[in-house]
């Protein structure tokens, strides 16, 4: 087998040299000589959390499709008491995330005393993936997932793999045509318990697959593959999937003729 450039890194602290608040966590993860890899949480907004992923050979898009939501959004997010050390919670409302680092990164978020909605995949969480990165997370069996920009026929998107790419696709099919020009990798998960969305800000190609890969480590998976860069992932939290997207509009932006009939 050929060898493969995936790098897993480990044993995360917390980055001293930035400003650690209620509504945020810094991480670094310095091992093996390797440059530093970094990774953030944040509540950006309510029911709206903000993930980066970097290293300096990783670093962040330089022309985000979404600008990032100022500070002042965060009013009425704290943490609750004291947690063990190298774990922390961020309550925005009824919504909690949480993060543990004793081994790599593992971010759930979802509704306070209910089960998380979205959780990341233990052991392999965030990972250098050459040039890119990979973001590795639980999957839901028996839930709809819908999204990705043009992404239909079937509408339920679970159990499949998509490029995250754009191009002129002059004949496309619905069925067996995958991708058609647009690049909107926002991912929603429908469950009983609510609404989860995640939602990459990079223009780099990549993929992703919805719980389409089996293993006998981890079962069915999902996986989001950036091919360059670092990661920016924004997690939207609702109870339905119109306030999921109301959520999304207002971070990436109102088509024109909306924001006017306002």
């Amino acid at each position: 087998m050929a060898p493969q450039n995936e790098y897993v890194p480990r044993n995360y602290e917390v980055d001293s040299s930035l400003l650690e608040s209620p509504s945020s966590i810094f991480l670094e993860s310095k091992e093996n000589n390797r440059p530093a890899v970094k990774f953030s949480l944040e509540a950006v907004r309510p029911g709206v959390f903000r993930t980066t992923f970097t290293s300096d050979t990783h670093p962040l898009p330089p022309r985000p499709s979404v600008h990032r939501p100022v500070a002042a959004a965060t009013n009425g997010v704290h943490a609750p008491k004291p947690l063990p050390e190298k774990k922390k919670q961020i309550v925005s409302g009824d919504v909690v995330a949480s993060i543990e680092f004793d081994d790599v990164p593992l971010v759930t978020v979802g509704y306070r005393n209910e089960k998380p909605l979205h959780s990341d995949l233990p052991f392999r969480s965030y990972v250098l993936d050459g040039p890119g990165v990979a973001h590795y997370t639980k999957y839901n069996r028996h839930t709809l997932h819908v999204g990705l920009g043009e992404k239909s026929a079937p509408m339920n998107l679970s159990n499949r793999k998509f490029s995250i790419d754009a191009t002129d696709s002059f004949g496309y099919d619905a069925h067996r045509t995958d991708p058609l020009y647009k690049h909107i990798p926002l991912l929603i998960n429908a469950t009983p318990d609510g609404v989860i969305a995640t939602f990459s800000s990079s223009y780099s190609r990549g993929a992703i697959s919805v719980g389409s890969i089996m293993d006998g480590l981890w079962s069915a998976f999902k996986v989001y593959q950036q091919d360059h860069g670092g990661l920016e992932e924004y997690i939207l939290v609702g109870k339905t999937i119109k306030e999921v997207v109301r959520m999304y509009a207002e971070l990436a932006g109102m088509p024109r003729k909306f924001i006017l009939s306002l």
